[in-house]
C-alpha cells in the first residue's frame, strides 16, 4: 500500500479532515503521547502525581514531578491539556492548592490520530493481528 493510501485510510478512520491531520500529528512527541494517555486514563481533574503514578505503573517510565510539570506545561501551551487550580486548599498539603489537569478535545484527537496511525502501520507490518499484539 502506498503512503497516500495509508494516510487517507488513517485520516478517515480517525475521523479528521486532511487539513488538520498533519497539524495534530506533528504536535505530539512520543513522551507527550504517553503522558496524554495516562491523563486520559486518570480521568477529569487529574493531578500531576496521579498522572505520574499511572505512567510509571503502565510503562515503567520513571520521571520526576519537575519533568512531568514541564511536559504538562508544554502540552498546555499546545492546547492539548487544560489546567486549573483546586478551589479549596487542603490542610494536609500545608494550605497549598493542587493543579488539576483535563485533556482537551484537541488532545484526545491528537492521541487518537497517533494511536490510529501506529496501529495501522503495525497491522500492515504484521505485528498486530485483529487487535492482538504478537508479543503478548
Amino acid at each position: 500500500m502506498d503512503q497516500t493510501a495509508l494516510d487517507s485510510r488513517t485520516r478517515s478512520s480517525a475521523g479528521v479532515d486532511s487539513s488538520s491531520f498533519e497539524d495534530k500529528l506533528s504536535m505530539l512527541g512520543r513522551f507527550e503521547e504517553v503522558v496524554l494517555l495516562a491523563a486520559i486514563a486518570c480521568g477529569p481533574k487529574a493531578t500531576c502525581n496521579a498522572i505520574l503514578e499511572r505512567l510509571e505503573q503502565r510503562t515503567g517510565i520513571q520521571r520526576t514531578q519537575t519533568t512531568m510539570h514541564t511536559t504538562l506545561d508544554r502540552l498546555s501551551k499546545k492546547g492539548l491539556i487544560h489546567s486549573t487550580m483546586e478551589c479549596a486548599s487542603s490542610s494536609r498539603r500545608g494550605g497549598r492548592r493542587r493543579r488539576l489537569f483535563d485533556v482537551t478535545t484537541d488532545g484526545r484527537d491528537s492521541v487518537e490520530i497517533s494511536v490510529g496511525l501506529i496501529t495501522g502501520m503495525a497491522k500492515d507490518a504484521g505485528l498486530v493481528e485483529e487487535g492482538k499484539n504478537r508479543a503478548a
